[in-house]
């Protein structure tokens, strides 16, 4: 064990070499190390480390379901009422005067089934269909503009999925 600590008395150098169970303060080297302990720095066990990364993807998965439940429900709501806007780029593209109140419908369902966790594999399935069928549509009638919302949307289903 080395001194790094020589204001210490030895009672309180013991108290700061055990941690966690672990003792930090060893000598890895010829030179004399406390592994950044006496820098202010917490060295983390391997369990600590494993709960804060479980805690972490649990938080990303977490984030990115509710994140596209709620821009699956807004861009539902949004289509389903239908504002002029929405219904001319509808039938510019070629689909019924109906057609944006069905997709808003889908959209709507969609973040319904992700909110629940029973549910959450069809709602995903369901919202993967929807946006590959926009980014389709948007790509076929060369209008880019719309590629932004929906590559978020294909980011937050892909980090969905793979947090989970």
């Amino acid at each position: 064990m080395t001194n790094c600590h020589p204001r210490l008395s030895t009672r309180d150098r013991l108290k700061t070499n055990r941690r966690d169970g672990l003792l930090f303060h060893s000598v890895k080297s010829k030179q004399n190390s406390c592994h950044g302990y006496c820098r202010g720095e917490q060295p983390m066990t391997l369990l600590k480390a494993m709960l804060k990364a479980l805690s972490d993807t649990e938080m990303v998965h977490a984030l990115s379901i509710w994140l596209l439940v709620a821009g699956f429900f807004g861009a539902g709501l949004f289509n389903a009422i239908g504002t002029p806007a929405t219904r001319s780029d509808f039938a510019r593209w070629g689909y019924p005067r109906w057609w944006s109140s069905f997709t808003g419908g889908l959209e709507m369902m969609s973040a319904v089934l992700i909110a629940l966790r029973v549910s959450r594999v069809i709602g995903l399935a369901l919202g993967t269909l929807i946006i590959a069928a926009a980014v389709l549509t948007v790509l076929r009638h060369r209008e880019f503009r719309h590629l932004a919302p929906l590559g978020v949307f294909v980011a937050l289903i892909a980090l969905a999925e793979i947090s989970s």
